[in-house]
């Protein structure tokens, strides 16, 4: 009896109190709300770039993630396949050879052969993935697409698009300058400069280079087989006027030379093979944008030139002795083209 008397107090004084507390808070008038603290949202500049999806990705019924210059920049995002740290359900592996660039979406996914996702570059499609793997530069915006996107942007599309957007003379004007140095003797150069000689015609010229001795020893050689060693640059156009006609050219090309990959023998433990092992790569690309917009309709032609040239050698069996190499070359020419018709004033829209 005595510790139910005292339990019932105690609740009874808790309920005071709190009865107390309600009616000494001050009452707010009805017109007003309590401010908010660090409710300030700073919003990057937007330029409209994109084509074939629509002016705006939240009116779309697509599942989609947008990685703008500033949160890049901040996450120090430097290849496409580091984008993976930012997108969920979205994974590119480091096999150690930059011509594998296995992309997995949503546990979709090759290793080998045609890829489950697309890459677009400025709106410009990359048809082979032995061409992903590159060096990030001046990137205005990722927007990462899931989902099959095949309607509207063809080939390697059945798990989604990767949309590479990069800087603008029209949004930003000055030099980028930076440089980098890290463990294993790597450095990193890119600069560009961007400048606009009118209200109508803007230009931007970059270049890099990415150096790397490498971190792992082949024993056999004595030498380092990780090296690597990057470079490639961007040349771009664009003009606009007040009837709503846009044209944009883009040229840019990588060169790529890479050593062997440090892969052990599970017995020894050791990396020690004896054929030669490397990868290299040429690339270049030009593409032409000419779009049109009206007030009842909008018109787009894109149109581009590829071409790639790769080749790896790879001591399969990583050992120092002679039993299985594997040579893999290619060499490729492409030319696209894309049709893009829209109605501003109908959702429907129809691509060829």
């Amino acid at each position: 009896m005595i510790r139910q008397a005292i339990h019932i107090i105690f609740l009874s004084a808790c309920i005071l109190l709190h009865a107390m507390s309600v009616c000494a808070a001050p009452a707010l008038p009805e017109d007003s709300t309590p401010a908010l603290a660090d409710s300030v949202i700073q919003v990057e500049d937007i330029q409209v770039t994109a084509i074939k999806q629509g002016l705006n990705l939240r009116n779309q019924p697509v599942t989609a993630s947008v990685i703008g210059r500033t949160d890049l920049e901040r996450r120090h995002v430097a290849a496409l396949k580091e984008v993976s740290q930012a997108v969920s359900n979205f994974h590119i592996p480091d096999y150690g050879s930059r011509m594998t660039s296995s992309i997995y979406i949503r546990g979709l996914g090759a290793r080998i052969d045609q890829p489950v996702m697309g890459l677009n570059i400025d709106n410009i499609p990359y048809l082979n993935k032995d061409a992903y793997d590159f060096d990030l530069t001046d990137i205005e915006r990722i927007e990462v697409l899931r989902g099959p996107q095949s309607t509207l942007f063809g080939r390697n599309t059945m798990g989604g698009v990767i949309n590479v957007y990069t800087l603008s003379p029209f949004t930003f004007e000055g030099v980028r300058l930076g440089m980098e140095y890290g463990s294993g003797n790597t450095q990193k150069y890119r600069i560009s400069t961007y400048y606009k000689t009118s209200e109508r015609v803007g230009f931007s010229v970059g270049a890099y280079y990415s150096k790397t001795d490498g971190f792992f020893k082949n024993l056999y050689t004595g030498e380092k087989c990780d090296w690597e060693r990057s470079g490639g640059g961007r040349f771009k156009v664009q003009y606009r006027n007040l009837h709503g006609l846009r044209i944009d050219n883009t040229f840019s090309f990588v060169k790529l030379e890479q050593g062997g990959y440090p892969y052990a023998y599970v017995e020894t433990g050791q990396i020690a093979y004896n054929d030669p092992s490397d990868y290299r790569r040429t690339n270049f690309n030009d593409g032409l944008t000419i779009r049109y917009e009206g007030e009842k309709f909008s018109v787009a032609s894109i149109t581009s030139y590829q071409y790639l040239d790769d080749r790896m050698n790879l001591d399969q069996d990583f050992l120092p002795l002679s039993y299985f190499t594997l040579t893999q070359a290619r060499r490729e020419h492409a030319v696209t083209e894309d049709l893009v018709f829209r109605s501003p004033d109908c959702p429907s829209q129809f691509c060829c």
